[in-house]
C-alpha cells in the first residue's frame, strides 16, 4: 500500500504526523497507520477530539480516549465547569446503551420517550396504557430499588402524586380523584390482567 505522510515539527520539538493511505482511503492524526477512514491517536494510542471552543479548553465539546489500565472513552461539554446549564443533547428517534464485552444492550429509550431497562419493546399493562419507567427481566434483578444512607432516622420513600393541571401546573384535586395506584398483574398467555390493586 501506498501513503503520504505530512509532518510538522517546531524546533526542536517532536514531530506531529498526518498520514494519508490512499489504497485504504484512511486518514491518521498523529499515527502514520490509521484503521479507519478517519484514526486521531498519539504514540500511546491515546487521543482527545474538540469539536467548537478555543484552545484554552474551557469550552467545546472533547471525546477523549485513555489507553491506560482498561481504558476509557468521555464525552465532556467544558463549558460545564463554569456553568451549570450548559447543554449536551442527544438529537435521535431512538437511543440506547449497550454494556459488557458481548456489547448486549442493556437500556433503552424509545421514539415515544420511554425507557426501558432489560428489554428493547414496549410492554402495556393490563390497563392498556404504556409506562414510561419498564424495568425487565428473567431474575432476581427485574426489580426497583431506593436506598437511603444518611446517619438520622429518615429512610427512602415512594411518592405518587396527582394534580388536575398540565405537567409541573398546580391545579387543585377533586373529591373522588384517585390519587394514585399499585397493581399488581399476571399473564394469561396473551396479556397482562389485573390480579389486585392498592
Amino acid at each position: 500500500n501506498r501513503q503520504a505522510r505530512i509532518q510538522a515539527q517546531t524546533a526542536g520539538g517532536t514531530g506531529r504526523t498526518l498520514g494519508i493511505n490512499p489504497a485504504g482511503g484512511n486518514v491518521g492524526i498523529g499515527n502514520s497507520d490509521p484503521g479507519a477512514l478517519l484514526q486521531v491517536a498519539d504514540s500511546s494510542d491515546n487521543s482527545v477530539v474538540r469539536v467548537g471552543g478555543n484552545n484554552a479548553g474551557a469550552t467545546g465539546l472533547d471525546i477523549s480516549y485513555s489507553n491506560s489500565s482498561f481504558t476509557s472513552t468521555t464525552i465532556k461539554q467544558n463549558y460545564r465547569a463554569t456553568n451549570g446549564n450548559a447543554l449536551l443533547n442527544i438529537d435521535t428517534g431512538m437511543f440506547t446503551v449497550s454494556t459488557g464485552t458481548s456489547g448486549a444492550e442493556k437500556l433503552r429509550v424509545d421514539a415515544q420517550g420511554r425507557l426501558l431497562v432489560g428489554n428493547t419493546s414496549n410492554v402495556a399493562t393490563a390497563h392498556g396504557f404504556n409506562p414510561s419507567v419498564q424495568v425487565a427481566g428473567t431474575g432476581a434483578a427485574a426489580a426497583i430499588s431506593a436506598g437511603r444512607y444518611v446517619n438520622s432516622g429518615s429512610g427512602p420513600q415512594v411518592v405518587l402524586q396527582k394534580s388536575r393541571g398540565g405537567v409541573g401546573v398546580q391545579t387543585v384535586v377533586q373529591n373522588g380523584d384517585d390519587l394514585g395506584e399499585v397493581a399488581f398483574e399476571g399473564s394469561d398467555g396473551t396479556s397482562f390482567k389485573i390480579g389486585a390493586i392498592i
